[in-house]
């Protein structure tokens, strides 16, 4: 019996292993050297075969730009290569999304026919009922450093 217990317990360790991040947080604010935004984020979240899976939508409330990101946080490189068929411009995107501790870390790395373009590093966490996402890195040549707060 102790054996069955021990086995299932190793068996869903990596489900366990993520924070709760799932919510729609509705009064997000971001302060920067670079910039000052609002926004609202919504975080879906599920385990899918033993590995956590998170959808994050972002829409800018002054602009209403929106965005959307899929992660798989199980610690292993996914590569995508998009062609613009008009003039061959190739864009490469490498994602690795892990967690550790009470953090979901996202590594994202964009290149442009070879050339870079963006390299930033994602933490996002839960503390209470806020959620905090710190970014940094670079993007377009420039560093990023900054960090938002959701209600």
């Amino acid at each position: 019996m102790k054996l069955v217990i021990l086995t299932l317990a190793l068996i869903s360790l990596p489900a366990m292993a993520c924070p709760e991040l799932a919510g729609k947080y509705s009064a997000c604010r971001t302060s920067s050297e670079q910039e000052s935004t609002s926004s609202e984020v919504s975080i879906e979240q599920e385990i899918v075969n033993q590995v956590h899976q998170f959808k994050i939508q972002t829409v800018d409330t002054q602009s209403g730009d929106r965005g959307t990101e899929n992660y798989q946080a199980d610690g292993k490189l996914k590569i995508s290569t998009q062609t613009d068929p008009d003039n061959g411009t190739e864009v490469r995107t490498e994602t690795l999304a892990s967690c550790s501790g009470n953090s979901l870390y996202v590594k994202l790395k964009v290149t442009i026919d070879s050339r870079p373009l963006a390299k930033i590093n994602v933490k996002v966490s839960k503390i209470n009922n806020q959620l905090v996402q710190v970014f940094t890195g670079e993007n377009m040549g420039q560093t990023l450093n900054h960090t938002t707060y959701c209600e």
